[in-house]
């Protein structure tokens, strides 16, 4: 049977053979189980990220790399795959550049490149970080990046937007979109979505009261990043805004609260309303679920304190 008759399971198989190795051996050189890859032979469901890492290991050439992209499914801009691709391994190549004039396409084409959710993410970043580097801004192009359905290219251009403060760049937040990405059920991309929330209002191009939509998420590190900013605010509407958070149980959001109810109820700045509210919300920290044994311990002494002066 010629290699051109063969299906893509069937050429899985035969690339592997012909590198000297066995089915399990190149599935755990994969990090993934023997049943995993097979699945992939029969289901063709193999990502692109993972069949370009199985290309690369079988050492398969160009002509046979792109037989299996066409046998998965998957179609890509044959203009770029015709210029970027063959200047050899493609990962040694961006490994070595320095800037995007050693590339032989246009920057509409490496632009489509990053932005192309079916291309290696390790390619999309290597070539973002280096049109970063060389000034190059779309907006267009970042807007699309902060919503990518890589969490590791949503991270990257969020990191830039909050770390170069520029109008240009701040502008690709809607408070929408940046919502979502705080609410985001990825760790990271929520934690560095709430860091650049903590820039923009920092900055003064959000209200603070925004930060309160990180108030029911899942991980501990975004609600706290939220409630320390909101803390060290000045403004009658603080206490309202922590009030937002009353059922967070993890530590040192918990002290942060604390914090800010001491100083300002020692310093008598509390009105009769305000001291309520602080009243009752110590009483929702101790009772929130898995505080720690310190923790209550410390909301019960405050609170004590706080209704002796009622």
């Amino acid at each position: 049977m010629k290699k051109t008759d063969l299906d893509f399971g069937e050429l899985i198989d035969f690339y592997i053979e012909r590198s000297g190795r066995s089915l399990a051996a190149t599935a755990k050189m994969l990090g993934y189980s023997r049943s995993t890859l097979t699945k992939w032979k029969t289901r063709k469901n193999i990502s692109f990220n993972n069949l370009q890492k199985l290309c690369d290991l079988v050492e398969v050439n160009e002509e046979e790399r792109q037989e299996l992209i066409h046998l998965a499914g998957y179609e890509l801009d044959p203009l770029v795959r015709k210029r970027l691709i063959p200047l050899a391994n493609v990962s040694r190549v961006i490994g070595d550049l320095k800037s995007l004039s050693q590339l032989e396409i246009s920057l509409e084409e490496v632009e489509a490149v990053i932005q192309s959710s079916v291309e290696p993410t390790y390619l999309r970043l290597a070539l973002l970080h280096i049109y970063l580097l060389d000034g190059y801004h779309n907006q267009e192009l970042f807007a699309s990046l902060v919503t990518d359905p890589s969490p590791e290219v949503c991270r990257r251009m969020l990191r830039y937007v909050y770390k170069n403060p520029n109008p240009d760049n701040e502008i690709v937040f809607d408070g929408t979109v940046l919502a979502e990405l705080i609410n985001n059920p990825e760790y990271e991309v929520a934690s560095t979505a709430i860091q650049a929330a903590r820039h923009l209002v920092t900055k003064g191009h959000l209200p603070l009261k925004f930060l309160t939509v990180a108030k029911t998420h899942p991980y501990w590190l975004v609600r706290r990043i939220a409630i320390q900013r909101i803390a060290k605010v000045d403004t009658p509407d603080v206490l309202e805004l922590l009030y937002e958070f009353r059922t967070t149980s993890y530590h040192i959001s918990q002290q942060a609260i604390r914090d800010f109810i001491k100083k300002h109820f020692l310093d008598g700045n509390f009105s009769t309303q305000q001291k309520e509210m602080a009243i009752d919300l110590i009483k929702h920290l101790i009772k929130a679920k898995k505080v720690s044994d310190i923790s209550r311990s410390k909301n019960e002494k405050l609170l004590e304190i706080l209704q002796q002066d009622s």
